[in-house]
């Protein structure tokens, strides 16, 4: 007997054509699940990164920068002083009397002579020697002739400057033509005979500075 061809019904057909839908409808899905989920890793990634580097440069604007620390090596070069501001007389010697004081250095030599009511201090050792004549104003008329040529103040003591071709005279004695220094105080004639002594000297000056009277 022969056979008969079986022939699909169309029932069939479809309900295969239907099975086959489901598995690619699932396939999809899972694709772009996964795509998603790499998207979201990614995403997050850059977000971590970008969130770390917003944070340090933040902190590097906000830290301060440490200064470096400097050591000063100690110095052997000598140290400028202000020569204005050192007495040059501070370790000088002092010679006194009742009537007056003043300094003078250790070079320097100071004597006392008298001649009746005169005192002559001699001061040796500047460039030339002079002496200090301290004699009452009523008993000679020193130096009479002679030119005031200025006042100078030293310590409070004005000196008057004398020149002129008038020589010191004592006793019928005379000096050499000399200028001289001389001040008068309590009745007292105190003349600084110069001698050859170019005036000014500076160690005679810085001598003057010191001078003072007692009383």
């Amino acid at each position: 007997m022969p056979e008969i061809p079986t022939v699909d019904s169309p029932q069939t057909t479809a309900v295969q054509t239907v099975d086959q839908k489901p598995s690619t409808n699932s396939f999809l899905v899972i694709l772009l699940s996964v795509l998603l989920l790499l998207s979201v890793i990614i995403a997050g990634f850059f977000a971590y990164q970008t969130q770390k580097l917003v944070k340090e440069l933040t902190m590097l604007k906000t830290e301060p920068i440490p200064t470096p620390e400097v050591t000063m090596e100690p110095t052997t070069e000598p140290v400028a002083t202000d020569s204005s501001e050192v007495d040059p007389t501070a370790n000088w010697k002092t010679y006194t009397n009742e009537k007056f004081v003043f300094k003078y250095p250790s070079t320097v030599t100071v004597s006392l002579k008298t001649q009746g009511q005169e005192e002559i201090i001699g001061i040796k050792g500047l460039m030339k020697d002079v002496s200090l004549v301290v004699d009452p104003i009523e008993d000679h008329n020193f130096y009479l002739g002679k030119q005031i040529l200025k006042t100078i103040k030293y310590n409070n003591v004005s000196w008057n400057l004398l020149t002129g071709s008038q020589q010191y005279c004592d006793g019928g004695e005379c000096g050499n033509i000399s200028d001289a220094l001389q001040v008068e105080y309590q009745n007292k004639r105190y003349s600084i005979v110069l001698g050859d002594l170019i005036y000014p000297d500076t160690v005679l000056n810085q001598i003057l500075s010191t001078f003072k009277f007692t009383n």
